[in-house]
């Protein structure tokens, strides 16, 4: 990428944005590495200090994703990726070996992202798991 004749680019700045389509039904997270970043001034000489930072692309198919993060005063916030104007039903287990998912929200997306706030975690949490379907 360059910048336009006569202009620079200055400062962190989101200057691409990178679309995926996915085939088939299976949805997935992809880790992003960025490697080989480099930058050159007007006059050719190379810029110092240029770093990427990793990150993940969420590929949104048939299957909702189910993803858990750690948020403020240790809470648990669980993002569910899936398809805008669909009805996802989230539900919880502590045992995954038996039968016994409990329902704890039914919502319908209105974007491709939708961050939940599921509570805290305390010094010894509680073994929980989660997943989502599409109703």
């Amino acid at each position: 990428m360059s910048a336009l004749s006569g202009r620079t680019l200055q400062g962190p700045a989101n200057i691409a944005a990178i679309y995926f389509e996915a085939l088939g039904a299976h949805s997935g997270l992809v880790p992003l590495k960025i490697t080989g970043v480099q930058g050159t001034q007007p006059n050719g000489s190379q810029v110092g200090n240029t770093t990427g930072m990793p990150g993940q692309v969420a590929v949104v198919a048939a299957e909702p994703l189910l993803q858990v993060g750690i948020g403020t005063n240790s809470t648990f916030i669980l993002t569910l990726y899936g398809n805008p104007g669909s009805n996802y039903m989230i539900q919880s287990s502590s045992d995954l070996g038996g039968n016994n998912w409990q329902s704890n929200m039914n919502l319908i997306l209105s974007n491709v992202v939708n961050p939940i706030l599921v509570g805290g975690s305390g010094s010894n949490p509680r073994v929980q798991f989660y997943r989502a379907y599409q109703q």
